[in-house]
């Protein structure tokens, strides 16, 4: 098995529950999804509005539902970066007894310049026990992508692999597919309408007219 190939195994542990959750929550943002564009469509059928209070009422619906998914998406990139401090804060972090003897294993750590030193240095640190060490090692090997030296440091700590990969992922933001399922897609009477235009619409008064 490649370092690669390593980081593609069943999540588990933090990783685990974090796509459980992650996978409700999109769930329910498509749920929202459809029962906005319902709730769109629902408007052409009001037949006491006349057609311009029909496109006002949706914009409105719109900007509405618009703004709930745009909350959704924004509890996602919280929940995404609480994850990944979570993580750091378990296998990086939080193995030092204090910020000193933290910033002391970094400055150690971002000192090696070559995969096979960062090797030897992480076993000399794991005969010494030092924990801190070899937590600044591992994640100064994460940063540079020597996977070698982190599949090493996981070996004999449970889930570590599968949150370890998470904690790659997390660094980024989620892709435009992904992000998709947070989008408020126009329908009815303002379906293709460009969003300046749903907002301009949406803040007409239509003072006597049907609403």
């Amino acid at each position: 098995m490649t370092p690669e190939q390593s980081f593609n195994t069943p999540a588990a542990t933090i990783a685990a529950q974090f796509q459980r959750n992650l996978e409700a929550h999109r769930a329910k943002a498509m749920t929202r999804q459809e029962q906005l564009r319902e709730q769109q469509l629902a408007v052409a059928g009001r037949k006491q509005l006349t057609p311009r209070a029909r496109e006002v009422t949706t914009a409105r619906v719109y900007l509405e539902g618009s703004d709930q998914l745009s909350a959704m998406r924004q509890a996602e990139l919280d929940m995404r970066r609480t994850t990944r401090d979570k993580i750091g804060r378990k296998y990086f972090s939080g193995k030092a007894n204090d910020p000193i003897s933290r910033r002391d294993a970094m400055d150690r750590a971002r000192a090696l310049t070559d995969e096979r030193d960062a090797r030897d240095a992480l076993a000399a640190a794991q005969r010494d026990g030092d924990e801190a060490m070899t937590a600044a090692i591992a994640e100064h090997a994460l940063g540079m992508l020597w996977l070698g030296v982190v599949n090493e440091w996981a070996a004999d700590k449970p889930g570590a692999t599968e949150d370890i990969n998470l904690y790659r992922q997390l660094a980024h933001e989620p892709s435009y597919v992904e992000a998709a399922v947070y989008e408020a897609i126009p329908a009815g009477a303002v379906d293709g309408k460009p969003w300046y235009t749903i907002v301009t619409t949406a803040q007409e008064d239509l003072g006597g007219d049907a609403a």
